[in-house]
């Protein structure tokens, strides 16, 4: 990691703004149901509702919630297959790097992009409704379309056992 990386991950990691056991609770709680009532939420963590609405606008402001989202069952709409897709590519430079990260943020059926230190450069999720679909996407949008690809190895999802995005904080 380069010196610039490691200053960019400690100063995210600074802590601005300093939790409490009620902003700990509040948190925990949104992460299990983001659409809880302010009153319920307020009741829940043992305060009022006017403290608890000040409390999460500051957590909001201070960025330590990042966003409220609605996750969609992507099966209903027809999104039968997850595949995880390793990128290898051939000449590693900021500019490739770039854009390559830039095209594959494009392509609406991946929904993860990482750049690794490994030997593989790229971990990406994907999303298709079946084989063909899969297929296209590999071949018309990623390995046809953006250079210094070297190679792609897929790996389909059989079955999630475990998909959790909280994080568990400790009162």
């Amino acid at each position: 990691m380069s010196t610039n990386e490691d200053s960019q991950i400690n100063n995210k990691s600074k802590r601005k703004y300093k939790l409490d056991d009620i902003d700990i609770a509040i948190l925990n709680n949104l992460q299990q149901n983001a659409r809880i009532s302010n009153i319920d939420l307020a009741n829940t963590v043992g305060i009022s509702a006017s403290p608890c609405l000040r409390r999460v606008k500051n957590l909001i402001d201070s960025n330590i919630i990042e966003n409220f989202k609605t996750n969609l069952n992507k099966n209903y709409f027809g999104y039968n297959l997850t595949i995880f897709a390793s990128i290898t590519i051939d000449k590693v430079t900021d500019e490739v790097k770039f854009l390559i990260e830039k095209e594959l943020s494009l392509i609406d059926q991946i929904q993860e992009v990482y750049n690794l230190h490994t030997e593989t450069d790229y971990l990406i999720k994907i999303i298709a409704k079946d084989i063909t679909d899969y297929k296209s996407i590999i071949h018309d949008k990623i390995s046809t379309k953006i250079p210094n690809i070297k190679s792609i190895r897929t790996t389909q999802i059989k079955k999630i056992i475990k998909q959790d995005n909280s994080l568990k904080l400790n009162i």
